[in-house]
């Protein structure tokens, strides 16, 4: 009789272990293709990786008018809402609940080969390479507990058992009865090094899984028909990032193009209506799942939608810190095209419209696999802009009397203070009929690319600037020197200051062949005396203004709060060819 060998390495049985672990923590995926399966209908996506999900279909109806879905979603404490479509029919009530199933599957290790040839005659050869021929009588697996695949995973583990007292210790290791010349051994499944099935060999086992119900009781549905029924929830995972492509003509018309990435790690999209969002509204429940999802935590999802992350961590901050309770955009309906990054097909429309402070595009008829990415383009315009310079110059290093205020920690501060540059930026006049979003900005000159940068909120009718790099050509050198130095000025909480006097100088030297206009900043520690060259003067208030730059918390709060903070600004023109122009200025501040 011809044998077959089945062989493997008990590296192998290990890996497999792991299994029901990794298992366990995957969360449902939503299948439209199944008969118990709601497909998405509707699907409102959020910046931030939220999306509110509203899934319709007909159902079978079961005895007691029982429709079951076997897909979960795992939503946002408090938004998940059940209903019933059909005239006449109404929801009693929705139960969510586990239970064990069995399924056969193909054996695919030793130990499921073993399982599988039960009563077979064998050759087994041990981990200590000691072979012998012996019966497979049975296989003994670890008892599994009657609770969630989380549990059951610890359990397999080497955990207790969560149907046993708490004392006992469920069987975490796969034993074998054989039956030998001598008796019957039993041996655990992790010491077969191999084994040689004599006869036919079976290679189809029954395991038990967890399947996940979520039953609607329904009043006034016949049993055997099918019922309208639909749910909507909040749940992370589809996510869209705007982004925009800039090009300028260098005459002060720049042509804008914005287009949407989708990114969809929720579920399966099957000529779906998205609804993509500019805004964040406010939820409060973000980080609690909704116990109807049987989850305890949320599914862990790619690094694009983790907040902590560099890239997507700081550009959804930004997006936060701009458009919450704000208008923002609005794009007249009109086609779009774009395709399905899973091969499926493409959107058949596109339309936007206000509501409260959101703008939404609507996209039509979307097909896009769940791990699957999408373009979409979205809106096309030109805006008015103009070539500007800036130079901002921070507060100089404060003698105390434990020595210079430091920013050893900090390179950032460091750089600034000892080299200040004049940036060239593109400001721009949004005159189209929708506000710029907080977005990537490639930008280019003809065909030519200069720079990227992100372009920031920017109502209808508003200016913002996007940085394009250092103007080298343009030099800015700052010089501050000590004028007066008055002892015993001011006594505060028994400490007795003095102040110091200051003047200033800010050259500028301007080696193109065209003059160009430049604005220039000047923060200091200490309250403004003058400022020429129409600087303009201003006491800030370091502890109640919003707008303050963030390199501001690197500076000691307590002497900012005693000295003070100002700033000057200039506008002023720069003569070609190297000509110096200077900007004067005088201040104080007090210390010990």
């Amino acid at each position: 009789m011809r044998k077959k060998t089945v062989r493997a390495r008990v590296a192998a049985c290990a890996a497999v272990a792991l299994i029901p672990l990794l298992t366990a923590a995957t969360p449902c995926v939503a299948r439209a293709d199944s008969a118990d399966s709601l497909p998405v209908r509707e699907i409102t996506v959020f910046k931030d990786g939220h999306a509110f999900v509203l899934r319709e279909g007909d159902l079978p109806v079961q005895a007691g008018g029982m429709v079951t879905m076997t897909d979960l979603p795992n939503p946002i404490l408090g938004t998940f809402w059940p209903y019933s479509r059909q005239s006449g029919v109404r929801l009693q009530s929705v139960t969510a609940e586990r239970h064990r199933e069995p399924q056969q599957q193909t054996a695919n290790t030793i130990a499921e080969m073993v399982e599988a040839n039960v009563g077979a005659d064998a050759i087994v050869r041990e981990a200590d390479n000691v072979a012998y021929k012996a019966k497979i009588l049975a296989i003994r697996k670890p008892a599994p507990p009657d609770e969630d695949p989380a549990v059951q995973a610890v359990a397999m583990a080497g955990g207790f058992s969560p149907a046993a007292s708490p004392a006992a210790v469920a069987p975490t290791t796969t034993l074998v009865f054989l039956q030998t010349e001598v008796g019957t051994k039993v041996i655990r499944m992790d010491r077969v090094q191999d084994i040689t099935l004599l006869g036919t060999a079976h290679n189809t086992v029954t395991n038990q899984y967890w399947k996940e119900n979520l039953t609607l009781r329904l009043d006034g549905a016949d049993a055997g028909k099918a019922a309208a029924v639909g749910v909507m929830y909040l749940q992370k995972g589809l996510r869209w990032i705007p982004n925009y492509k800039i090009t300028i003509d260098g005459k002060g018309t720049a042509h804008v193009l914005l287009q949407a990435t989708l990114i969809n790690e929720l579920t399966d999209l099957n000529g779906a209506t998205i609804n993509l969002v500019i805004g964040t509204p406010s939820f409060t429940f973000k980080d609690t799942p909704d116990p109807i999802g049987l989850q305890d935590t949320f599914a862990r999802l790619s690094r694009y939608f983790q907040t902590d992350a560099r890239t997507p961590g700081g550009f959804a901050n930004a997006i936060v810190a701009q458009n919450t309770a704000r208008a923002s955009e609005y794009y007249p309906a009109g086609p779009a095209a774009g395709s399905d990054a899973s091969g499926g097909g493409t959107p058949s429309s596109l339309a936007g419209e206000k509501a409260e402070d959101l703008y939404v595009f609507t996209v039509k008829s979307v097909q896009l696999r769940r791990n699957a990415r999408m373009v979409l383009p979205v809106a096309e315009f030109t805006i008015p802009y103009k070539d500007v310079y800036t130079a901002e110059l921070l507060p100089s290093a404060v003698r105390t009397r434990d020595g210079y205020e430091t920013f050893s920690n900090n390179s950032d501060m460091v750089r600034l203070l000892a080299q200040p540059k004049v940036e060239h930026r593109l400001r721009f006049t949004n005159t189209s009929d929708y506000p710029l979003t907080t977005a990537p900005a490639l930008v280019l000159r003809g065909e030519r690319v200069i720079a990227q940068g992100m372009t920031s909120y920017t109502a209808h009718g508003g200016e913002s600037d996007l940085t394009l790099t250092n103007a080298t050509d343009i030099s800015v050198k700052r010089t501050d020197k000590e004028k007066v130095r008055t002892p015993d000025a001011m006594r505060s909480n028994g400490d007795v200051y003095q102040r110091v006097d200051m003047t200033g100088d800010i050259e500028l030297r301007n080696y193109r062949s065209s003059p160009v206009e430049i604005e220039v900043t000047r923060y200091v520690l200490g309250g403004v005396d003058a400022a020429g060259q129409a600087g303009m003067p201003t006491a800030l208030d370091p502890f109640g203004d919003d707008t303050l730059p963030d390199w501001l918390s690197q500076y000691n709060a307590d002497r900012i709060r005693f000295t003070g903070l100002g700033k000057i600004t200039w506008k002023q023109t720069v003569p070609a060819g190297g000509v110096c122009l200077n900007l004067g200025y005088n201040w104080h501040y007090f210390v010990r």
